[in-house]
């Protein structure tokens, strides 16, 4: 930038002599600037910033690089994070090998100092284990891959479905929260079972086919109690809009009290009414499940006989069907994803994990694994 305000400012003299505080001579100024842009000024400055950009992560690099591991116990979180961040920061560079040395530092750091007793070190650890195995996957080494997904697997030993209050944040009653980890673990095991297969281990690869699915049945028995809990909130939110209609319309006052009534979007928020929509779609899921739970059939045979037809246009959209279609594959599934802290800490709503979006993932995870079981 220096480079490109003194050329700007020796050329501005030259080419106008009169007052700089004239409009012609601010013309005459861009229109400079504007020539300088084609003498290879500007590809000179941008070239020069990227090469110091380079070099300021080449330093970044050897510096979390070289740290040396004998450290304070209150220093070890603070450089875990920086190693982590700065590993996500290669990653998205396209920089694995060097996002690896960080990330198998952080792991030597962990193991070191034995920090997997709390909850919080162990979901660390997973963190670490997680992106590793990214890292290792797009470098070829599929059985360090696996063997990373299947350590991050193991620091989630927690049971699937826990009724009591975990201290693990991915764990307890809260249900979003469980949907969050059930997710990750039903596609980390079916992410391991394509590793394992690749590497001709298919007895194996079967074990973690099987866990893939188990796990996705636990999801469709959530979401099918969850998306029938506002089933039922929005046809009495309905039911009762009717009622006050009919009861103002005979009404001889006009019925003031009850015109609050008649619009339910107070009551019922959009996330709620999406549940609504995808409710059919949950219902079809739950009734192709293998073998069905007591507490499935329980909540099938809640279910309203007038529920609506499916209408797949209403529920992937006019515009996006195609993507749909063309994105839930087993090949995107296959793909680790690196995943940073605040990912780990933050859970969503319990009406955000019933969005469309959020519902046909869950849908697609369940029939992708029921499938892998199904060719072994």
């Amino acid at each position: 930038m220096e480079m490109f305000t003194q050329g700007a400012h020796k050329a501005g003299p030259e080419a106008n002599p009169l007052s700089a505080n004239t409009k012609e001579e601010g013309k005459k100024q861009k229109g400079k600037i504007a020539d300088l842009s084609d003498t290879g000024i500007v590809t000179e400055t941008l070239g020069q910033v990227q090469a110091e950009g380079a070099a300021g992560m080449e330093d970044s690099f050897q510096k979390l690089y070289s740290k040396e591991l004998d450290l304070d116990e209150d220093e070890v979180p603070i450089i875990l994070h920086e190693l982590n961040d700065s590993a996500i920061h290669f990653i998205s560079r396209d920089q694995y090998e060097r996002a690896l040395s960080l990330l198998q530092k952080a792991q030597t750091l962990i193991d070191r100092l034995q920090f997997q007793k709390n909850p919080s070190d162990r979901l660390m650890v997973f963190l670490t284990m997680h992106n590793m195995a990214l890292c290792f996957q797009k470098l070829g080494a599929l059985e360090e891959c696996a063997l990373c997904l299947e350590a991050s697997l193991q620091t989630l030993s927690s049971p699937f479905l826990s009724l009591k209050p975990d201290p693990d944040p991915f764990g307890g009653i809260d249900p979003s929260k469980k949907l969050k980890r059930l997710k990750y673990e039903c596609k980390t095991h079916m992410q391991v079972c394509a590793l394992l297969s690749q590497l001709h281990r298919h007895k194996e690869a079967l074990v973690h086919a099987e866990k893939s699915v188990q796990i996705a049945q636990y999801m469709v028995e959530d979401m099918l109690g969850m998306c029938g809990q506002y089933y039922q909130k929005v046809v009495m939110a309905k039911r009762n809009e009717q009622i006050a209609q009919d009861i103002i319309q005979n009404s001889e006052n006009g019925g003031e009290g009850l015109k609050d009534l008649i619009y339910y979007d107070d009551s019922v928020s959009m996330l709620e009414r999406t549940a609504y929509r995808v409710y059919p779609i949950v219902y079809e899921c739950s009734q192709k499940l293998i073998t069905p739970s007591e507490n499935v059939q329980q909540l099938l045979d809640q279910v309203p006989s007038n529920i609506p037809k499916l209408n797949m246009k209403a529920v992937l959209g006019y515009l996006n069907q195609s993507e749909w279609l063309y994105l839930l594959n087993i090949g995107n599934i296959m793909q680790i994803t690196p995943m940073t802290v605040h990912d780990l800490y933050t859970s969503q709503t319990f009406e955000v994990e019933l969005t469309r979006d959020s519902v046909l993932e869950k849908e697609d995870q369940f029939f992708g694994r029921v499938l892998l079981l199904h060719i072994y």
